[in-house]
């Protein structure tokens, strides 16, 4: 972190962070002081929540990212391998979520992300016009009500240690 420090004092850098994965290097993260950490954060994996109040406290800002888990929080969360079975299973269970102004999991997955007032910014992957259109919407539009957002955080994946999607990724069970 030392060079990070000195790129800042110099004026090369604006806030120098981390990416991290576990909840226990977030918190680790944010006793270190970085300015800013990246974590990933969804519907589904809601484990990182833990340490927003304590980030925002240390003034340690959060930018959010895998809100979409690799679009399985979106049109692309269907016909998944049997080994995903359970998780498609799941992710069905957020269409009860879905209202006349939030008609797509991606829109409710995104806007969920945002719902939190610790959170900086929210990272959305993007690889169509299309896609971008949609994020847009998202963003344009005001947050969950307290309902909705209360009911998302009680559908959290019930075992979100299964949520490895670098191991799903080497087991060929994203493609």
């Amino acid at each position: 972190k030392e060079i990070f420090t000195k790129l800042k004092a110099l004026g090369k850098v604006r806030a120098i962070g981390a990416s991290t994965y576990t909840p226990e290097e977030t918190q680790k993260a944010i006793e270190k002081r970085w300015d800013v950490v990246q974590i990933p954060f969804n519907l589904m994996d809601q484990r990182q929540g833990e340490n927003f109040q304590y980030a925002k406290t240390n003034g340690v800002g959060i930018v959010i990212r895998s809100v979409l888990m690799k679009g399985l929080l979106s049109d692309k969360g269907r016909g998944l391998r049997p080994e995903l079975h359970d998780v498609e299973n799941h992710i069905k269970k957020y269409h009860g979520l879905l209202r006349d102004d939030i008609t797509e999991i991606s829109t409710l997955a995104t806007k969920f992300a945002l719902s939190f007032n610790e959170v900086s910014s929210v990272l959305v992957g993007i690889d169509r016009a299309e896609y971008l259109d949609k994020a847009l919407f998202a963003v344009s539009r005001k947050s969950l009500d307290q309902s909705v957002l209360s009911q998302a955080k009680d559908l959290a994946y019930p075992d979100p240690g299964f949520l490895d999607l670098p191991h799903w990724d080497r087991m060929g069970w994203l493609k």
